[in-house]
């Protein structure tokens, strides 16, 4: 396959992990706060509006895909109404490397018609990896490597029969063309480019570790470092490096905290509203300033912020509801009879000794049919 070299590669497009750090975002905006969703499935237009602003509707790949492709890999799931991400402490496991290798092996193992692993990996073979091909030679190079690979089938065309390869057709080679423009670019496989309106594509050192699942670990090594430091100021301000920083690691704080700011460094500000809310939402606050205490820069929180917390989690009013069955009569003989019955009393406790009782440990209709066997009208 005869490489590209007439002139300088324009307009180059490379996505390296960029995917899969786009759906970590979602992942946990969504474990933070989930995304109601409406009869026919789709995002209300407040949670489509404040995901949209992680990744827009109009980008390739748009948010829907995103969504997707999270689901396909059940780190978001529906839940009745709702949008929720799931538990994320095997994805925190993993380095940005092998998250990204889950999307790879779905979206490939998804994508039946256009291209497979064993296709790609024998391409690799034909490519240099950093050197540019036309799209054009490479998509018919692959087309040419599975017509031999495929067993023939035999098929009718103008009254005679013969022999054709089942990928040998402009269906199979869109399907090609739109892996190359779509799956293979967003996962940071092939870079793209333009050359005075020739399209031209690449393998990339990425594509080569996910292909031939080797290097990995090298690769990793080579991206930038990640402290997992946030600066929790006497304000109550909490500072995070937005490029630094896991976006799964700043679920607490989007429950915890409302988000003011984003650029370089986002900014939250708790306030006692904000705390009551997350516990409200049933998150554990002990388990937040154990997390602020684990990440905060130098260990430690201002001595205000520490003690101010406490008394948050210390000062709150907690109230249990729960739902009980009663049994009911006018007639407080009746009630007295009920209660004095060795058979009921062991399901029946007193709250009115006159009129009302409580039961439990019983079925309704159980207890019903028991009462009129012995007599009683149940209304």
């Amino acid at each position: 396959l005869k490489a590209h070299a007439n002139g300088a590669v324009q307009s180059a497009v490379c996505h390296g992990l960029d995917f899969s750090e786009m759906i970590c975002r979602l992942v946990a905006a969504l474990a933070a706060k989930p995304a109601r969703l409406r009869g026919d499935g789709e995002l209300f237009r407040e949670d489509r509006r404040r995901l949209s602003d992680i990744c827009p509707e109009d980008a390739e790949p748009s948010l829907n895909t995103c969504l997707w492709v999270a689901q396909g890999v059940n780190w978001l799931a529906r839940v009745d109404n709702e949008l929720r991400a799931g538990e994320l402490d095997a994805l925190l496991t993993l380095d940005r490397v092998g998250r990204h290798r889950i999307l790879y092996d779905w979206l490939l193992s998804a994508d039946k018609e256009g291209c497979s692993r064993r296709l790609l990996r024998g391409l690799l073979e034909e490519l240099k990896p950093g050197t540019w091909y036309r799209t054009v030679d490479v998509v018919r190079n692959a087309m040419a490597m599975r017509a031999e690979d495929e067993q023939p089938v035999l098929k009718c065309s103008g009254g005679h029969w013969h022999y054709v390869s089942p990928g040998a057709s402009s269906h199979s080679e869109k399907a090609l063309i739109r892996a190359f423009e779509e799956t293979l670019l967003w996962l940071g496989i092939v870079d793209h480019g333009d050359d005075d309106g020739d399209g031209v594509v690449r393998v990339t050192e990425l594509g080569v570790c996910l292909l031939t699942c080797t290097g990995e670990a090298e690769y990793a090594n080579k991206l930038p470092p990640r402290k997992a430091e946030i600066v929790v100021q006497p304000n109550f301000d909490i500072v995070v490096s937005t490029q630094d920083m896991d976006p799964l690691l700043t679920v607490p704080l989007d429950q915890f905290a409302d988000r003011v700011s984003t650029g370089l460094a986002t900014v939250y500000r708790m306030s006692k509203d904000s705390f009551t809310r997350a516990v409200q939402e049933g998150h554990d606050a002990g388990a937040f300033v154990s997390y602020l205490l684990a990440h905060n820069r130098g260990k430690g929180l201002p001595s205000n912020v520490m003690t101010t917390l406490e008394d948050w989690r210390g000062g709150m009013k907690r109230v249990r509801l729960r739902t009980i069955q009663i049994i009911e009569s006018d007639d407080p003989l009746v009630m007295a009879d009920l209660l004095h019955r060795k058979r009921f009393k062991k399901f029946l406790s007193g709250i009115d000794p006159q009129t009302v009782a409580t039961y439990a440990k019983i079925p309704r209709a159980e207890l019903a049919r028991q009462l009129e066997k012995d007599g009683f009208v149940v209304d």
